[in-house]
């Protein structure tokens, strides 16, 4: 009966106390705490730290957004884009069924937090993969003699209402951004260039050259398509360039190479380029308005 009861008490304390401590000692005896704050979560891909304290998720198969307490594990689902994915889950459906069809490498990807996130622009930036051109087609879905898996994605910005906990007034950005089942990056980031804040997307090479994508061409060195490359672009509207009636434009910002993140350099695109880049290669709908600058790695 004793024994019953410890084990009793010990459950309940799992269960208030999920995040028990482990103590670490690094290389040169520095002394860390671990503990697991969360568990069965689906992927995490993004794990932000936002200026409200918590930690912001996104799950890549799960397709869902939380926020995580990291003092005490506590997690909201603040936002569920499972009904937003036009294919289903491959990864759970036998290839006997499907005909191999691929999970694209992340789905729910990148995630960016507005710098004035709680003062008056609560603002989430957000980029998942929505489609599958081959979900219709026989077998796996690939392109004939390798020429790959064609996804699509979408950067889309929310609403963060901190009173109801969840994100909302969703505001399409990109709808047409070229992803694969490899090697699609989508990370997002905020970062400040000479004292102004700018988006920066990452577009992955595709798994261009390599397995089911092996007779895909590679942009990597080259400037155009917008295949394996970084883009930026500011995070509201210029004085020169108001709104369209969306109430959002995001416009073309002339960032100088020497002061683009590292590893990245701007491509030469005089400033006013009146073009979004996706619209001009044959890319977003016509609410799509956006500008980015492309940036090119080296």
């Amino acid at each position: 009966m004793r024994f019953r009861y410890l084990l009793s008490w010990f459950a309940a304390l799992a269960t208030l106390y999920p995040a028990v401590a482990q103590t670490t000692t690094g290389p040169l005896g520095e002394q860390f705490t671990r503990r697991v704050l969360a568990e069965k979560l689906s992927d995490p891909w993004e794990v932000t730290y936002g200026p409200d304290n918590f930690l912001w998720i996104t799950e890549a198969r799960g397709y869902r957004v939380s926020r995580l307490n990291p003092a005490t594990g506590a997690r909201q689902v603040v936002l569920d884009l499972s009904k937003n994915r036009e294919f289903p889950r491959y990864d759970k459906i036998p290839d006997s069924v499907d005909g191999g069809k691929p999970w694209p490498q992340g789905g729910l990807m990148g995630l960016a937090l507005h710098p004035q996130l709680l003062t008056g622009k609560p603002y989430v930036y957000l980029s998942y993969i929505y489609r599958y051109a081959g979900a219709d087609q026989p077998g796996n879905g690939s392109a004939p003699n390798y020429g790959g898996h064609f996804f699509t994605a979408r950067l889309v910005r929310y609403e963060y209402d901190a009173r109801a906990q969840t994100l909302s007034r969703p505001l399409v950005l990109c709808d047409t951004i070229p992803a694969s089942n490899d090697h699609n990056a989508g990370r997002l980031l905020i970062a400040p260039v000479a004292g102004r804040d700018y988006l920066f997307y990452s577009v992955g090479d595709l798994g261009a050259g390599q397995f089911e994508n092996g007779g895909r061409p590679n942009h990597a060195q080259s400037p155009l398509p917008t295949r394996a490359k970084c883009c930026a672009s500011t995070l509201s509207p210029t004085p020169t360039t108001p709104p369209p009636t969306s109430g959002f434009r995001m416009t073309t910002p002339s960032i100088p190479a020497s002061k683009a993140p590292s590893g990245a350099w701007a491509t030469a695109t005089p400033r006013g380029w009146p073009t979004p880049w996706w619209a001009a290669r044959g890319g977003c709908t016509p609410r799509s308005t956006e500008h980015f600058r492309m940036m090119k790695s080296t």
